[in-house]
Parts: C-alpha cells; structure tokens; sequence
C-alpha cells in the first residue's frame, strides 16, 4: 500500500536512505547545514548567534554522540585538504576562543565541559567542528605534510585531483559523512548495536519508496531516542 498525503510526497522524492544523512550542529554562533531535497548538497554559512535553548534536555547516548563526531572527522580526513594534526590545532584555539562566550550566553545552565553526553556540550563541540571544516575548506591544499605519530613522523599526502576543486569537497564530505553515520547505525559501532534500517532495494516502485519512508523514520526515530533531538 501507498502511503497517502504528506506520506507521498516525502517519498517521492526520496533518496537511498544512506545518502541523506549529516551529522549537524547549533552552537552560539550557529552553522546552517543545508541539505537538498534532491542531492547531497550542504553548505556552511556563517549566521547570527541564534537563540540559547534554556531548558534542561536529557543526556545523550555516550557513544551515539562519538559516532557523530568521528564520522565528521573521518570524513575530513579522507578528502585530504588539510593535515589532521593542522586540523586539531585549528579545532582546539577555536573551541579555545569560543567557550567562554559560549558559556556566559547558556547561564545559569553551565555545560559540562569534557562530557559528550552533556547536550549543551555536545552542541558546542559539534558546532566547533563544523566552523573549524567551512572555515579551512576554502584554503585546502592539494600536497601537504602531515604527522603520523607522536615520534614525529610525517608523509606526504596528494589530494585525489578528482576532487582538486575545493568548491566540491562540502558536497563530497557531507556524504561521506553520512555513509560513516549510517555505517554505524545498521553494522553498530563500538561494541554498540543501534538497530538501523538496511538498505531497501534501489528501485523506484511502491514498496521500495515505502521502504525508505520507514527506514528513514526509523533514522529519525534512533537519534530522538539516543538523546539527540526531541521529538
């Protein structure tokens, strides 16, 4: 049976469930992720300082909330535009710069610094990450060097020249960031199952279509019960 209405409509559309899913953040000084109705398109816009979300939510899941995080990571590694030992640099004055401002704005609620399952914490860490990638993209570099280790080693990395064009990687990463999120969600992640749809068959009729509705409900469903969103 064909779902009828807004049901219809949100499955006409659709696309396999694995490419629609990024991994997003609100801190004080908000990144808008934009996501189309029909590609993987995103892109990160500087905004305003949004509203602070002053009521008590509950805790997340501790390791949900490091599957979203090392997704995005993992995906910015593996566009090779930066060297990961720069990229933590930059994350860490940046988290370094925003916090107290961060803090001050969210009183008398305080986060708890450290700790992922923290909502307050989590929005600003996941906010820090994602202005830390929109703002270092535009200055991607094709050949850098890059720390191995804590010995001090280093290699040198070649970016892929299919992806020579820095305008592409947002488009490249978000996706990338959803194959890993959604990875996690159907095979577990850290000893961890979630209980994830599979993926439906690809076709176009009625019962793939229905498939994807519920699968990505399913997705929505996990994160509200994991802590991340209220539904």
């Amino acid at each position: 049976m064909v779902p009828k209405g807004s049901d219809a409509a949100a499955i006409a559309d659709a696309k396999p469930i694995r490419k629609r899913i990024v991994s997003i953040g609100a801190g004080q000084r908000g990144v808008l992720i934009t996501v189309g109705r029909s590609t993987n398109s995103f892109s990160l816009i500087p905004l305003l300082p949004p509203q602070p979300v002053k009521f008590p939510r509950g805790k997340l899941n501790q390791r949900f909330a490091v599957l979203l995080l090392r997704s995005t990571y993992q995906a910015v590694d593996s566009v090779d535009f930066i060297a990961m030992d720069n990229f933590q640099i930059r994350f860490w004055k940046l988290r370094q710069s925003e916090y107290e401002p961060y803090v001050l704005s969210y009183s008398p609620l305080k986060p708890r610094q450290g700790d992922l399952t923290d909502p307050l914490y989590f929005d600003f860490i996941s906010f820090a990450q994602y202005l830390t990638v929109s703002k270092q993209i535009p200055k991607g570099e094709q050949v850098f060097t890059e720390q191995v280790n804590a010995e001090g080693e280093t290699r040198t990395v070649r970016r892929d020249p299919a992806l020579r064009d820095n305008s592409r990687l947002p488009d490249v990463i978000a996706e990338r960031v959803g194959d890993l999120i959604y990875d996690g969600l159907v095979n577990g992640f850290e000893e961890m199952t979630f209980g994830g749809p599979v993926p439906c068959r690809g076709s176009e009729d009625a019962e793939d279509r229905a498939c994807i509705l519920a699968g990505v409900r399913r997705i929505v469903q996990i994160f509200a019960d994991k802590g991340y969103c209220l539904k």
